[in-house]
């Protein structure tokens, strides 16, 4: 499964449509860092009716004006408003900061989070995570996303927010994206938010308190700073409904609908396989928590301590096996609550 927005090639809303269908690919040799998403288009006019609701408490938008060049308007944080010049879009890539971060920059490799918004040359807005209320998330600067992203993106300070004038070269090239509406003529303009990051291995605190080791049949070693172990010991019962068991329990604030950091280690059960974000060359997987409208198996994890580790058992499905999941709750960006 792919990372699904816009800049990563496809459209729609992240979601997971079935826990056991994302590890049953991820073992098929795609990676499990990214969830799914349903076709389906969501009008940023449940932002505009959100910012007319809430207009008597709203801040100050500064402008950002450029020669030859759309004008921003929007704070960081804020939803962007982009308004274009009458002249043809230039055709080289061109990336203008504008609010420069304070925060480290973000690496090759690593998972981004980032809100943006998305709009064709003098046309549509065709995707928003502002308008979706949560931030996204995906790895950058390795061929996920498109070109445009990749060589812009990377080496941002996080806290900065960045306007993309992306050429067709640099988006979805000749052949454009018609699910989006995008030719393959179309110059694309991104206003983005660059949130935070995560590299291979993140963890929380050590600091933990240990609830259980043994579900149902099911051992978990290890420390919260390292890869769990799993061992389906003998007589062990396949779940027949999903559940999530608090392993550990960690000292960091209590999860909030978001969208939240995890590092997990998958095992199909019964079995010796192992799919894991600790392995070299992964980063964690972000996934949406208790977003209202989503179908969201990770509702039961609002609450939790940020720094616990979870089991999460996953019930055989048509076409996969039953799942045994051991998640590390690494972290919830500030800004990444649903708004």
């Amino acid at each position: 499964m792919k990372r699904t927005t816009f800049g990563a090639k496809v459209y729609g809303y992240k979601f997971l449509a079935s826990l056991a269908m994302v590890f049953a690919l991820a073992f098929a040799g795609q990676q499990a860092v990214a969830s799914a998403s349903v076709a389906q288009k969501k009008t940023v006019n449940a932002v505009s009716r959100k910012a007319k609701k809430n207009s008597s408490h709203a801040k100050k938008e500064p402008v950002f004006k450029f020669s030859n060049l759309p004008t921003i308007k929007g704070g960081f944080g804020q939803t962007p408003t982009i308004a274009f010049p009458k002249n043809a879009a230039p055709k080289n890539l061109i990336a203008k900061t504008l609010i420069q971060g304070s925060g480290p920059k973000v690496p090759k490799g690593s998972l981004l989070v980032a809100n943006y918004i998305g709009q064709i040359w003098g046309g549509k807005v065709f995707d928003s995570s502002f308008a979706r209320h949560v931030p996204s998330d995906f790895t950058i600067g390795t061929g996920q996303v498109i070109p445009g992203w990749d060589k812009t993106l990377v080496g941002l300070k996080t806290g900065t927010r960045v306007m993309l004038v992306i050429p067709p070269k640099y988006g979805y090239g000749p052949s454009g994206q018609s699910s989006a509406g995008i030719t393959g003529k179309d110059t694309l303009v991104f206003v983005v938010d660059v949130i935070a990051f995560y590299a291979n291995g993140a963890h929380s605190s050590s600091n933990v308190k240990s609830v259980k080791t043994v579900v149902a049949g099911v051992k978990i070693t290890g420390p919260v700073t390292k890869a769990p172990v799993i061992q389906f010991l003998k007589g062990n019962k396949t779940p027949k409904t999903l559940s999530i068991t608090l392993l550990d329990r960690g000292n960091g604030p209590k999860i909030k609908p978001g969208l939240v950091m995890m590092e997990y280690v998958a095992a199909p059960w019964g079995t010796k396989q192992r799919q894991s974000s600790w392995a070299k060359g992964q980063v964690p997987l972000g996934t949406n928590v208790g977003i209202p409208g989503q179908t969201n198996e990770f509702g039961p994890l609002v609450g939790i301590p940020l720094g616990s580790r979870v089991l999460l058992q996953v019930p055989k499905a048509k076409t996969s096996p039953a799942f045994a999941v051991v998640l590390d709750l690494v972290a919830e960006p500030k800004g990444a609550y649903y708004n």
